[in-house]
């Protein structure tokens, strides 16, 4: 029996749960109005909001440039954990 090496499926996985990810904002942004909001479970909501920002909204007066510099850090760390593995 052949097995997968480790990194690889370390790759699969973030790439199964990142199309997850997107699918789910896609989903939520075609399909709803803004401020749609349905609760899952009591202690679980789905709410259709809009965050300019990074994380709750920091940087969201700025100007375009976190886009670029959030994408560096990302790319740079993405970078880094694959050389790890």
């Amino acid at each position: 029996m052949k097995y997968v090496n480790r990194p690889a499926r370390w790759y699969c996985l973030a790439l199964v749960v990142f199309a997850a990810d997107q699918t789910a904002k896609t989903w939520i942004h075609l399909t709803t109005l803004l401020g749609w909001s349905r609760e899952v479970a009591p202690f679980f909501s789905l709410v259709h909001v809009l965050n300019p920002g990074a994380a709750f909204s920091f940087l969201a007066g700025t100007g375009g440039w976190q886009r670029w510099f959030f994408l560096a850090i990302a790319l740079g760390a993405s970078a880094w954990l694959a050389w790890l593995l």
